[in-house]
């Protein structure tokens, strides 16, 4: 016989067997109602199935047991804000990560005593514990775990009086009843609750005395200095903000360089990073010199190479500001940041090659993995007060840009596009400049070197980049054949116009009407219907004004059109 209840949110089977009761919780009622079938037709063996689960969650870390009690029971809970924030707070601790049949009450006392002499309350600790008592409690009920619960063999430290009690700034707990306040609760506590439980537990308003008008006049004064207002002339006179590679890249904050494989992004990445730490100038363009880490994560087996074909290339040995980290990395753990952070230079560049190895576990398209890793490499940036370029691919889609979510390209203070067309021609653009131009773009090519031979006989080779034909920037073409053709055409109306200085174009600058210029596209598309053609012209002209192939502006509501 065959019972269903459902229970926080979930429904328990349970089943008589040969005298025995057999449960079971289940998500959803269907599958609760199928395995109780299951198990009374005999077509599911229930000690079976239960062995094989107590045996592949036998190893389990305390990590991942509460994540399982996370989205078992904490999301259904009233205060499962709390406990979710304590969850993410048990990362920080290496005991945490050991199976749960091997933490000792040992262990747990050494916490409890640790966080004590931290001087962290009573109750911060004890909410810890008995959550990892819950944990234990739920693995023994949902799971069938048959080893002990350590937090019962210590004793846990008493609560602070909760009228004696203080939440420090710098205390975990500040942060627990921070997310803990929820406006959205019916009668929330207001402002106005505050003031009559304090008159009822004796507190009165005095009169404004001296002092105390002395002492708001020191605070509003200390406001006004905080909130000072700035002329434009007083900004003008701010010194002029630093960088490391100008008009691309800041000397703090956030870059990338990406494109599709074999690219030679990472070529790039390297004489990038030779050229900052020197202080000379990368395909013509200034420099600031500081420490330089490159953090290795693909390819590193060719990465000996690439150094012994920059050195063949230069004539002379890597810089010795240039340092490498080949050890794995993982953004998304706090703990291997934190060792970063204390591992890298004040005011240097770290280069993370690349970002997909450095967070494997992450979605690259949640907005929320893509928010850690952000907030990892924020972190790395304020913290040694440096920049931080991630290198990066394209998705299946080059035209569209870095992969992953768009979060990653909006918190960007300066990126890099390499690219590769059909013909192996190579270049790379500045896809975003906060304090410079974007769209330019320069060529350059992969030169090949051979460094020996191998035990084979064959030639061991690896690559330098160096510019094409020595072209620096050039301004960029449409990567479409009728796009190229309807900028080929408006480019001839404008250089036969007379008219200049429209808009913001400049004085001298030779400008066109748009319907001008839509006019003369339309008669070049033959081999379209007549009564599409002036339609088709303008989605032409928008799209390269979107492009930025060609500036607009409208001046006495007349549209005028000219070259960058």
């Amino acid at each position: 016989m065959a019972s269903i209840r459902e229970k926080s949110g979930r429904y328990e089977a349970r089943v008589w067997v040969g005298g025995r009761g057999v449960s079971k919780s289940f998500g959803e009622l269907r599958a609760a109602k199928k395995w109780a079938l299951g198990v009374e037709t005999g077509l599911i063996d229930p000690k079976e199935k239960r062995d094989r689960e107590v045996e592949s969650k036998a190893t389990i870390s305390l990590l991942e047991a509460a994540q399982h009690y996370h989205a078992d029971t904490v999301v259904q809970k009233k205060g499962g804000r709390q406990e979710a924030e304590r969850i993410r707070m048990l990362e920080r601790y290496e005991w945490a990560r050991n199976p749960l049949h091997e933490i000792s009450p040992e262990n747990l006392k050494a916490y409890r005593n640790q966080r004590l002499a931290e001087g962290r309350s009573g109750s911060t600790v004890r909410l810890m514990l008995s959550m990892v008592s819950a944990i234990y409690e739920h693995a023994r009920e949902e799971w069938g775990y048959e080893g002990s619960n350590p937090v019962r063999a210590i004793k846990l430290p008493k609560p602070a009086p909760a009228r004696q009690r203080r939440l420090d700034t710098d205390e975990d707990e500040f942060q627990e009843a921070w997310v803990s306040y929820d406006p959205n609760v019916p009668n929330p506590v207001g402002i106005g609750s505050l003031y009559l439980c304090a008159k009822r537990l004796g507190w009165q308003q005095g009169p404004v005395t001296s002092q105390a008008s002395e002492t708001n006049s020191l605070q509003l004064a200390s406001c006004a200095q905080a909130y000072r207002l700035y002329t434009g002339q007083d900004l003008l006179s701010f010194p002029v903000a630093s960088y490391k590679v100008k008009g691309i890249l800041p000397d703090v904050g956030l870059g990338a360089i990406y494109g599709s494989s074999g690219s030679g992004k990472s070529f790039l990445s390297l004489e990038l990073g030779a050229c900052i730490n020197q202080g000379v100038e990368f395909f013509g363009i200034k420099t600031q010199p500081c420490e330089v880490t490159v953090i290795c994560l693909e390819g590193e087996g060719g990465l000996q190479r690439r150094i012994q074909a920059w050195e063949a290339a230069h004539g002379k040995p890597m810089p010795s500001g240039v340092k490498f980290i080949i050890q794995p990395f993982e953004m998304m753990r706090a703990d291997q940041v934190d060792l970063l952070i204390q591992a890298l230079p004040k005011g240097g560049v770290v280069f993370i090659d690349t970002l997909n190895r450095a967070a494997p576990a992450a979605d690259e398209n949640s907005s929320k993995d893509m928010g850690l890793i952000l907030e990892a490499a924020k972190r790395i940036s304020r913290d040694t007060e440096g920049l931080v370029i991630v290198v990066h691919h394209t998705g299946k889609d080059a035209s569209r840009g870095m992969r992953g979510h768009s979060s990653l390209f909006a918190a960007l203070d300066g990126a890099m596009e390499v690219s590769r067309d059909a013909s192996g021609n190579r270049s790379w653009s500045v896809a975003k400049s906060k304090d410079g131009e974007d769209g330019k773009e320069v060529k350059f090519r992969l030169r090949t070197h051979v460094l020996g031979q191998d035990s084979d006989g064959e030639d061991i080779t690896s690559c330098t980049v160096a510019p094409d034909n020595s072209a620096l920037f050039v301004n960029r073409q449409p990567n479409g054949k009728v796009q190229q053709a309807a900028l080929t055409c408006i480019k001839r109306e404008i250089n036969a116009s007379r008219f200049k200085g429209k808009c913001s174009s400049g004085k001298d600058t030779k400008c066109v009407r748009v319907d001008d210029a839509i006019t003369a596209l339309a008669n070049t598309l033959t081999t379209i219907a007549s009564n599409r053609r002036r339609n088709r012209a303008n989605q032409l002209v928008t799209a390269l004004v979107v492009g930025n192939f060609l500036c607009s502006g409208l001046q006495n509501d007349e549209g005028w059109l000219w070259l960058g």
